[in-house]
């Protein structure tokens, strides 16, 4: 084992509705009585069954009128850093200087920064095409949930 130097960056995460696991499509309910805890099945995809269950639980005891109703679907955690990035944020000094890699140019920079605020935005419900400018909107929200991630300065 040869000791290399490492570069470890922080990476920021976004969280979404997991695609492959069925989300958002795939959300399921609950319902249960708050006063006798009893619940209805679960169902997916659709919040009838659990409805009609606590209509006619009312109906069978007319006293219990609160019910918890949950919604749940399934999330997924993915590094903010770009496309064509895994959780890899990891390179070490030898292998940059190998290839000849310095720091990157102030144009990949910005694209860089350009690829999070656009999957930041897609990923929380907003779409944003994968090429010209960001609307002002998107990165004024992007800028105020996350001053400390500013454009890079272009010239």
């Amino acid at each position: 084992m040869t000791n290399e130097s490492v570069i470890l960056r922080s990476v920021r995460w976004l969280l979404g509705p997991h695609p492959e696991r069925g989300a958002p499509h795939r959300i399921v309910y609950d319902a249960q009585c708050e006063t006798c805890e009893e619940s209805a099945d679960t169902s997916i995809g659709s919040r009838v069954g659990p409805e009609v269950w606590a209509l006619t639980h009312t109906g069978r005891h007319p006293d219990h009128r609160t019910f918890i109703a949950t919604q749940r679907t399934v999330w997924l955690a993915t590094p903010a850093t770009g496309r064509g990035r895994d959780l890899g944020d990891i390179e070490t000094l030898t292998e940059r200087t190998r290839d000849g890699a310095g720091p990157k140019s102030l144009r990949q920079q910005r694209a860089d920064w350009n690829h999070r605020v656009r999957d930041w935005a897609n990923l929380n419900g907003t779409f944003v095409s994968a090429g010209g400018s960001i609307p002002h909107l998107v990165v004024s929200h992007y800028l105020a949930l996350y001053p400390d991630d500013p454009p890079p300065e272009t010239t």
